[in-house]
């Protein structure tokens, strides 16, 4: 005879067993997510370290990694950061349509509305929104951002000069600012001050660089040291 008791315990029993299932499923996705995020991680800094070997197909594969463990885990906010960066250099390649930025845009967006306190995602979402639209207050909105919740950031730094490098013949006066204060907080991190040089010169603007270490003292340190050398030295 079925009694009352008896019901109540196959129904939880039912009820465990269903929860076990879904939280199997959850894991799994999470953990395929994770091993497509890896994948492309593999990928991408193979690219970094081996450039001139990374051919198109590579890339394809590269992207079509870390678009599987956006599927497997769509509000991860990292794997939505890293395709957005993925699209980015496509573009950059060749590889993608410039049409494409609006998707990379979207997509850290949606790594923002996830994660807001990252300063690298609002800085590449500043630079792709520069891309798109030039250097305008939507684009100085994100470079705030990204100053607020990284404000000793070398990324920021470096990327807002990078950015202003960009669109320097067509950067409005009042933006300029921004461009000189970051690149004497950039001056800050010693060393690394040679990632300023490298985007300056990758942005065809090394000369204007370079006279701006050579006329102002603030960058004396610079000057007497093997960047100047490398660099601007004639």
């Amino acid at each position: 005879m079925i009694t009352k008791r008896s019901t109540v315990y196959f129904l939880q029993c039912i009820a465990l067993g269903l929860a076990a299932v879904i939280i199997g499923y959850w894991s799994l996705q999470k953990a395929t997510a994770n091993a497509w995020y890896f994948s492309s991680l593999y990928s991408l800094q193979n690219w970094q370290q081996n450039p001139a070997v990374f051919k198109e197909s590579d890339y394809q594969s590269m992207l079509l990694s870390i678009s599987r463990a956006v599927e497997q885990d769509p509000t991860h906010p990292h794997y939505l950061h890293i395709k957005a960066n993925i699209i980015t250099l496509g573009i950059s390649q060749g590889w993608l349509s410039s049409s494409e930025l609006v998707i990379a845009r979207d997509l850290l967006l949606h790594s923002i509305y996830n994660r807001k306190t990252w300063p690298k995602s609002w800085i590449e979402l500043a630079r792709v929104q520069a891309y798109l639209t030039g250097v305008d207050e939507q684009v100085i909105h994100y470079i705030s951002r990204a100053e607020e919740v990284g404000p000793y950031d070398f990324d920021v730094h470096k990327t807002v000069v990078e950015i202003m490098l960009q669109h320097w013949p067509s950067l409005q006066p009042q933006y300029k600012a921004y461009f000189f204060k970051h690149l004497l907080l950039a001056l800050r991190h010693g060393y690394k001050f040679v990632e300023v040089l490298k985007v300056a010169k990758q942005s065809e603007q090394l000369p204007l660089l370079c006279l701006i270490i050579d006329k102002d003292n603030r960058f004396d340190e610079i000057k007497q040291s093997w960047m100047n050398n490398s660099y601007c030295a004639k």
